[in-house]
């Protein structure tokens, strides 16, 4: 009736409210005309390429709430809760070393949800869930180096999966050596790349130098520079300022970004949140206030 799996429907359910079908006396879900053209909706949103939020946010009228309440079947109602359990889950499956029994979890913990449920719900969770278990001390160092390298791999592989060809515009995202701030710096290349701009990720390990070197070759229309410890905001102000020394000698024109630092470096830099939802939009009226004329960029 409406080309989307049962399976698929629960998901959207569990993690987001819609539909909301009612129940027979045999505790049997029953969906009314409307709970099918929401169903219909989503799914023609999501062929078109939207995200799960955009095709939630078409759908929606006034009357379609939240989260549903709790079920009869015990099925899990609130999204947040639910997140909460799988990462747990994938956490400790990542401290057991069980890569297999971690692929099954993050497989069925994201069942018809968008990269950025995936990242933002549960992977990035995860990753913070290890760093305060290493700082506990209650796993050692190789369990937390074996389960921060395998989230990596999976927020590459998701990156490399929403990278356009072609975008509005092309930005560089950086951070220094710090594994919480190349997970989040991550997280911010995909969601820009699903915003539709084209980001090279110069990688986790760049230095001052390397990361001056690429934006000067590579003449983006912005340069995020992610930065969560004291030691790394410190290097990427010094980065930033850097750049803005290019830019004020005639060279590169674009914009610099510190995603994570204080902001009041200079006046001309832009302070981005670490809340890489809220980024996009305050970069982009950033972006548009400075120049109204984007261009295309492909792939070299």
């Amino acid at each position: 009736m409406t080309g989307v799996s049962g399976n698929t429907i629960r998901s959207w359910e569990r993690r987001f409210g819609v539909p909301r079908p009612g129940r027979s006396g045999s505790n049997q879900r029953r969906y009314s005309e409307r709970d099918v053209e929401v169903i219909r909706s989503i799914q023609a949103s999501r062929d078109r390429g939207r995200t799960m939020h955009q095709a939630l946010q078409e759908a929606a009228e006034p009357s379609i709430p939240g989260p549903a309440p709790a079920e009869p079947d015990g099925e899990a109602a609130e999204p947040q809760a639910e997140s909460a359990i799988d990462t747990q889950r994938l956490a400790g499956c990542l401290t057991a070393l069980d890569g297999d029994k971690a692929a099954e979890v993050l497989t069925d913990a994201t069942w018809g949800s968008s990269i950025e449920i995936v990242c933002f719900s549960l992977l990035l969770p995860a990753a913070h869930a290890l760093f305060k278990q290493r700082a506990a001390g209650s796993i050692t160092a190789g369990q937390a180096t074996y389960g921060h390298e395998w989230i990596h791999r999976k927020l590459a592989a998701a990156f490399e999966q929403s990278n356009p060809e072609a975008g509005r515009l092309e930005l560089v995202v950086a951070a220094m050596h710090d594994a919480s701030a190349h997970h989040e710096a991550l997280c911010l290349a995909i969601v820009f790349s699903r915003a539709g701009y084209r980001v090279t990720w110069l990688g986790r390990n760049a230095s001052v130098e390397g990361i001056v070197e690429a934006i000067e070759l590579r003449s983006p229309a912005a340069a995020l520079l992610v930065a969560q410890s004291e030691l790394s905001v410190i290097a990427m102000e010094s980065t930033a300022a850097r750049l803005e020394k290019t830019r004020d000698d005639g060279g590169w024109r674009g914009i610099v970004a510190v995603v994570g630092g204080k902001p009041g470096i200079r006046d001309d830099i832009l302070a981005l949140p670490l809340d890489a939802l809220r980024a996009v939009p305050v970069f982009e009226q950033a972006l548009w206030a400075r120049d109204s004329t984007p261009r295309l960029v492909r792939k070299p």
